[in-house]
């Protein structure tokens, strides 16, 4: 016959070893699913550390369909190269005509000229505060007008992103179908889409605002 003090033993025994219900901890149930993560793993190919140096990216983010770059390369504020005259411009870049000057501030004799170029336009000024022609907007839908890094319309998503990483994984490249850089020297935005995995436009945007321009 047990004792009181044993049964009491035994049942301090049994209660060690089974654990209670509210000490359980489903470990599945409380794991985060970093969603983030999955959707932006093509980001992974075009990392900082993937880029050229000479391209200065500071900043890569993928938003859906999009690449954004930060940029403090100079090329991204001069596309076509460093001017100190709207002359010496066309005569580097002679497909582009001039349509139309018009005089924007006539204290600093600013002119804004506007060139043309079949379904291509393209603003310039020549800035007194930097000596050198200015993009004010630029929108280029022909094959024959080419940046000073060599891009231009009809180049392939492939040799497109050639110029900016060393090496980028073809599956990575398939969702992308704009890229939008922002230069980090000044308020300048380069967009560039693509249609099939070929370039179909280029489109600078700046922050200069003239009245009636």
């Amino acid at each position: 016959m047990k004792t009181p003090y044993s049964i009491f033993i035994v049942a301090l025994i049994i209660s060690c070893k089974e654990p209670k219900a509210s000490n359980i901890v489903n470990n599945n149930k409380h794991e985060n699913i970093d969603s983030t993560s999955s959707k932006r793993s093509s980001i992974i190919s075009f990392s900082i550390k993937n880029s050229f140096p000479n391209q200065r990216i500071e900043q890569i983010d993928i938003v859906k369909d999009t690449l954004k770059i930060l940029s403090a390369n100079s090329f991204f504020y001069y596309p076509f190269g460093k001017y100190t005259t709207v002359e010496s411009f066309l005569k580097s870049n002679p497909l582009w005509k001039i349509n139309q000057k018009k005089i924007v501030d006539s204290s600093i004799n600013l002119s804004l000229f506007k060139l043309l170029y079949h379904n291509s336009r393209l603003s310039i000024i020549r800035s007194a505060d930097t000596k050198l022609v200015e993009m004010v907007d630029v929108s280029i839908t022909d094959q024959d007008i080419v940046l000073s890094n060599g891009i231009h319309v009809g180049m392939s998503k492939n040799n497109f992103f050639k110029l900016f990483f060393r090496n980028v994984n073809a599956d990575d490249m398939k969702a992308i179908s704009t890229v939008k850089v922002t230069s980090a020297l000044d308020g300048i935005w380069n967009e560039y889409y693509f249609k099939s995995a070929i370039l179909n436009s280029i489109s600078f945007k700046t922050d200069y605002t003239f009245n009636n321009q």
